[in-house]
Parts: C-alpha cells; structure tokens; sequence
C-alpha cells in the first residue's frame, strides 16, 4: 500500500516537472519571437520615417507642372 503511494507521488512529480520543462521551452520560443518581431518593428519604422520623409520633400513639388516634376526627375542616362 506505501509503495503504491510513493510510485503515484513519484509519477506525480515527474509529471510536474515534465510539464514544467514544456512551459519553459515555450517561453523560451515565445521569448524569441518576440526579440524578433520587435527587430522587425523597427527596421518597418525605420523605413515608414524614411518614406514619411521623402512624401514630405515631395509634398515640395505641388507648384511644378507635370513636365517640370519629369525634367528634373529624368533618368542620368537622358
């Protein structure tokens, strides 16, 4: 009867501590996604305050004529 109560215990315990591992390797991939996606978010901030910019510097060109905008956006090669 006390074997069978310590062989419980004992499966128990290894039960837990299974579990336990399982939730630490999860964490610990959670833990990377995230350091991840938060160099991904600010290499998209990066580039969206890049953008930002240069929508503004063309926000300039508003009393060009179209032909003035192609003149001086024209291509080294023409």
């Amino acid at each position: 009867m006390e074997n069978d109560v310590i062989e419980r215990m004992e499966r128990v315990l290894a039960d837990h501590e299974r579990q336990i591992q399982d939730l630490s390797d999860a964490l610990n991939a959670q833990w990377q996604d995230i350091e991840r996606l938060k160099l991904q978010l600010e290499l998209t901030q990066s580039r969206l305050t890049h953008m930002m910019a240069s929508a503004d510097e063309a926000g300039r060109d508003e009393g060009l004529s179209v032909a003035e905008m192609a003149a001086r956006d024209k291509p080294p090669h023409y």
